[in-house]
């Protein structure tokens, strides 16, 4: 067995966190690339983007991942997404002292 979970997050409703170019298309390419070039299968490849990708959808979709896995399964597990530190935030949207 053959699956991929594909994860691409180029917009944050948190208006501090700058929306990033790419994230989704990422998703697309690499689905694009496990089937042509490592034989996944669309059924085998699932993505979710931006407001599609809350806590509750990729802990659905993670489910799906794992479920029957056996050794030998290929899977390949993608997040394409911000990676910095947030700082806790003030009333007036500023980063706390501490």
């Amino acid at each position: 067995m053959k699956k991929a979970l594909c994860i691409g997050i180029s917009n944050f409703q948190d208006p501090y966190v700058q929306p990033l170019d790419g994230c989704v298309n990422d998703t697309a390419l690499i689905g694009s690339m496990l089937k042509r070039h490592f034989g996944f299968t669309s059924k085998g490849i699932r993505s979710l983007a931006d407001e599609n990708a809350t806590r509750a959808a990729i802990l659905e979709e993670l489910e799906w991942f794992v479920d029957g896995v056996s050794q030998g399964d290929v899977l390949v597990f993608m997040l394409a997404t911000h990676g910095m530190w947030v700082f806790e935030r003030n009333e007036e949207g500023y980063p706390k002292i501490k």
